[in-house]
């Protein structure tokens, strides 16, 4: 593989970085992607599934906020986001355990352990993008992430089959709970592994003259005009996603009877395409500049969900997800290249965390 720098230091950390993106793709595959599913199998009702969907992401937002004030005061970034990794071990260990030791509590028991599973990332989040921003060298963002991007969405596909076929194993013979257990243990192991990758990252030290990259006030924001026209269509798009995006799973388990096999294929097919096309958007991106993919895209992705309608017969669906994930793919990465493009790197974590803040209340 090409070297991404010549710096041995920078280059050292962004291959820890890949590897970290793997192992907490492999999390992802093999946990959260299965929550809804969990929660049905649990008898959870829609209204349920939905507030599992919307409750957990926005109040483990503002946990951004304390990340950026914990670092601001402690003057550290990686040591927070391994901590944020490792809180979300713990949070997978009960997410497997209390709705079977509390089967009477079983909602209220998966919805608090769902809360302090995205605690852990939001922790970070602010504070990895500030690391990566000031790691990652800005002529080959669009490579680098393309690339991190791609490995992470293979890892992701590979790990939904593999759970996929855990629950399928285990719920043929009868015990669904031990499978929704197993993959969960999985992703708990993936998570400590990118904890370690995570932990060997080199952090810039931050000049004494250097400005605090602190929680930013709507003065400063004031003065940062496209970040804000930004921020409000990534919240529009939010919103609107969040309408339909927690019910697919219900639909496709309970209304047209998929099997977790069937379901695992449904939402592999959608991964398997960012994998096939995410180095070139990221190369487009490069060449072109995000902004246009960002329109590109913009407008496709409302389409979608008009298609649903069209059909439910599987191979259709199928198809569906793969054209999902083509758009989905250059959207996502443009939107995260695009927002490291419109955030000074002092101030990075501050204004992305108000940014994933007003996301997660979208």
């Amino acid at each position: 593989m090409k070297p991404f720098s010549k710096d041995p230091q920078v280059e050292k950390s962004l291959r820890h970085s890949l590897h970290d993106g793997v192992s907490y793709s492999i999390m992802v595959g093999v946990s959260e992607t299965y929550f809804s599913a969990y929660a049905v199998l649990l008898k959870a009702s829609t209204q349920q599934i939905g507030l599992l969907a919307a409750l957990p992401p926005l109040l483990a937002s503002f946990t951004q906020l304390f990340a950026v004030w914990l670092s601001h005061r402690t003057g550290k970034r990686r040591n927070i986001i391994v901590a944020g990794a490792l809180i979300q071990v713990v949070a997978l260990l009960m997410v497997a355990s209390l709705p079977g030791l509390f089967p009477a509590w079983s909602f209220p028991a998966l919805i608090g352990s769902v809360i302090l599973y995205f605690v852990g990332p939001n922790l970070g989040a602010p504070l990895w993008a500030s690391l990566m921003g000031a790691i990652v060298p800005e002529g080959i963002r669009g490579r680098f992430f393309g690339l991190r991007t791609r490995l992470s969405s293979i890892s992701s596909f590979l790990s939904l089959l593999a759970a996929g076929g855990i629950l399928q194993t285990f719920a043929s013979l009868g015990a669904p709970l031990l499978g929704f257990v197993s993959i969960f243990s999985i992703g708990m192991i993936a998570r400590c592994y990118s904890a370690y990758h995570l932990k060997q990252k080199h952090e810039p030290l931050i000049l004494p003259n250097q400005e605090p990259d602190r929680i930013v006030n709507w003065a400063f924001l004031k003065q940062h005009p496209n970040f804000l026209r930004f921020s409000l269509f990534f919240v529009c798009m939010q919103l609107a996603v969040a309408i339909s995006g927690p019910f697919v799973v219900v639909y496709l388990l309970r209304d047209l009877h998929f099997n977790y096999m069937e379901l695992t294929l449904n939402t592999g097919a959608s991964v398997l395409m960012q994998f096939v096309v995410l180095n070139r958007w990221g190369r487009l991106g490069d060449l072109f500049g995000n902004r246009i993919i960002l329109r590109v895209t913009g407008f496709a992705i409302p389409a979608i969900p008009l298609l649903w309608i069209v059909s439910s017969n599987y191979y259709y669906l199928l198809a569906l997800q793969m054209l999902s994930g083509l758009i989905w793919s250059g959207y996502s990465l443009s939107a995260s290249n695009f927002l490291f493009d419109l955030t000074p790197t002092h101030r990075r974590a501050g204004m992305m965390s108000m940014h994933n803040v007003a996301a997660g209340i979208a």
